[in-house]
Formats: C-alpha cells, sequence, structure tokens
C-alpha cells in the first residue's frame, strides 16, 4: 500500500481507497500509478548518483585513451621501418615468405632475437634463400639460439645452392676460418670468386680475394694483386653507391705494412680516415692504436 494525495483537499489517502475520507472525493485512479513522495529519489541524490556514473564513464575513458596511445608508441617505436610492420604481419601469417623474413628483419632490428629466430625459420623451412643467410646468422652470432657455427653453415650452404650473393660471402667465410667445417682455403676462394661472378657489381667478394691475396691463403701471396682488387672494390662501391670502408681500410693496412707498396704511415693514416668516415670500426681502431684522431 502507498500513501497518496487527494487531489482536493490535499489530504492523506491510501492508494486502495475509492474516495478520500476527508472530503468524499472519488480518487482518480491514474494517481494511484504515481509513486508517493516517499518513494521518489529526490533531486540532489539523482545529482550525485548521475555524477558518479559520469565519473566512471570519464575514469574508463581515459584509462582506454592511455592504454591505446601506449600501444602506438610502442608500435611506432618498434621498428625502424614501422611503417611496413603491419603490411609484413598480415603477410607473415598468410604464411609469405618473404613477409615472415621481413616480419624477422623487424624484430632482428629490435634487437628481439627471438622473434627473429621464429619468423626467419618459418621463411627458411620454406627455402626462401634470404631468410635462410638471416638464421645462419643467427646461429653464428649466438643470438636468438645457442651459437651453433654448423647449424649456420647448414643454412649458409642451402642458401648458396640457390646462389644467394651473402650466402656465398658467409660460406666461403666457413670455409676459411673452419667454422662449421673443416677449414679450405680453396673452396674460400671458389666462393669468394662465385659471388663476384654473380653480382661483378657488388665490392665485398672482390675485398674477399683480395684478403686471400694479401694473405695468400687459398691464391699465391701477391701483394699487387691484393691492393689491385682493394682498389677496383672502392671503384665499384664508389660507381654504385656503396660504402667503401673496407676497401679504403685494406689500402690503408698495406701501406702501414709495406705490402705491395713503401711503408708510408701518412698515406696509409688518409685511407684509414677515408675508411673511418665510412664507418669502418677496423679503421677506426688503426687510427687511436697510431696516435690519430679520425
Amino acid at each position: 500500500m502507498a500513501i497518496i494525495k487527494c487531489e482536493k483537499c490535499g489530504g492523506n489517502v491510501s492508494d486502495k481507497a475509492k474516495a478520500c475520507p476527508h472530503c468524499g472525493t472519488i480518487i482518480n485512479q491514474s494517481q494511484v500509478d504515481t509513486p508517493s513522495d516517499n518513494k521518489t529519489i529526490s533531486n540532489p541524490e539523482k545529482a550525485s548518483v548521475r555524477k558518479k556514473k559520469q565519473s566512471k564513464v570519464i575514469l574508463v575513458t581515459a584509462a582506454i585513451i592511455v592504454s591505446l596511445t601506449s600501444l602506438f608508441i610502442y608500435l611506432g617505436q618498434m621498428s625502424q621501418w614501422s611503417s611496413g610492420y603491419w603490411e609484413h604481419l598480415f603477410g607473415a601469417m598468410k604464411g609469405e615468405a618473404e613477409a615472415q623474413e621481413l616480419l624477422g628483419s623487424h624484430y632482428y632490428y629490435d634487437k628481439d632475437f627471438k622473434a627473429a629466430v621464429k619468423w626467419y625459420r618459418k621463411a627458411a623451412d620454406q627455402g626462401y634463400s634470404y631468410a635462410q643467410v638471416e638464421l645462419g646468422e643467427c646461429y653464428k652470432n649466438g643470438e636468438g639460439v645457442s651459437q651453433d657455427f654448423t647449424e649456420a653453415f647448414k643454412w649458409f650452404s642451402l642458401a648458396a645452392e640457390q646462389d644467394n650473393y651473402n650466402a656465398l660471402l658467409r660460406l666461403g667465410d666457413c670455409y676459411l676460418n673452419g667454422e662449421g667445417v673443416s677449414q679450405d682455403y680453396e673452396m674460400a676462394v671458389n666462393c669468394f670468386r662465385k659471388a663476384a661472378a654473380l653480382h661483378p657489381d657488388y665490392p665485398w667478394a672482390i675485398v674477399r680475394l683480395g684478403e686471400c691475396y694479401e694473405n695468400g691463403t687459398g691464391l699465391n701471396q701477391d701483394y699487387a694483386m691484393a691492393i689491385n682488387h682493394y682498389l677496383k672494390a672502392k671503384a665499384i662501391a664508389e660507381a654504385n653507391h656503396y660504402y667503401t670502408g673496407d676497401a679504403e681500410f685494406h689500402i690503408g693496412a698495406c701501406y702501414e705494412k709495406g705490402h705491395g707498396a713503401s711503408i708510408d704511415l701518412e698515406e696509409a693514416v688518409k685511407w684509414y680516415r677515408e675508411a673511418a668516415n665510412h664507418l669502418n670500426d677496423d679503421a677506426k681502431a688503426a687510427l687511436q692504436r697510431l696516435g690519430y684522431q679520425q
């Protein structure tokens, strides 16, 4: 039962009554459906409830905005190639080997080596030679996996079978240094020569051959041939806008040691400085060792 007001006299009347006991007025039944004052929430209470709901909505909205902002900042910083991250991710999820290799490189340059190895392996298992080289590098350097020269050699070999230039260089290095395979200078030279023939516009295999001439590894020691190869590699690098630091460093070393030229420290320093300006760490170390600044 509820108490309502009589429309005529204002007296309190039971909502069950048919007439007002004070004045006899017939009770309008539509009035019965109207909640009595003692059941109605006051305006201050309504405002307090509304304010609490609004505060909760604001807090939840702010939390969502902060979370999304943090996520986008993280993704934006996640890779120097972040603009292509999503494209590569979607392609990788669809099983595209090239996208998987590129996604692995995103993680590699972010130094998340385990994630890099995961995606390199997926692409390498599909026979994608670029991923096979990258996976081999991870095994060689112990990045994201335990260091394993034998496993590195395996992946370099698989990529080299597809005439991958970088794989041939790394395979040659394995033979040269006896990493993952018995040391074999002649096999190393063969790999470098094949790479040089495959891409005559790339300088790195020619530098390797110059080193073999200079050190007499797999080739008869010939300082003049070594310098010729270094100069040739430098010219090729400059013509194709590659860094020339490796070739310049070796030329500087020849002048310092007197290999194929008279010992000339001033000339050696000149070449070391050129190499250092082209980001060659060996040249920087040589300048420091000789007491010169870059």
